[in-house]
């Protein structure tokens, strides 16, 4: 029974070739060691700035329902447990 082995050797494609890190001089590894760690970094930024963007959305849509008046009670009850357990931390630390 044959199976295609994945072929997991870091490639880079230059003049649509595709050229293992083996065949590049020592420079040339190096550069690609660099672009995959930057490509890394770029996908780690992207994810966050997508998680940033959803916060923001997230909470200038709670702004506004709070402003038109349409937060649910359930979320003020958390808000008010929120205050209570804060207040008494703070009268825990006048003590």
């Amino acid at each position: 029974m044959n199976t295609p082995t994945e072929d997991n050797r870091p490639f880079v494609n230059i003049d649509g070739v595709q050229v293992y890190a083996e065949d590049l001089s020592a420079n040339g590894r190096i550069y690609l060691a660099r672009l995959q760690r930057l490509n890394s970094k770029k996908a780690t930024a992207v994810a966050d700035i997508e998680e940033i963007i959803g916060s923001i959305v997230h909470f200038e849509n709670l702004l506004v329902a709070d402003y038109m008046g349409e937060i649910g009670v359930e979320e003020a009850d958390t808000e008010t447990e929120v205050e209570e357990v804060e207040s008494e931390d703070e009268d825990e630390s006048d003590s």
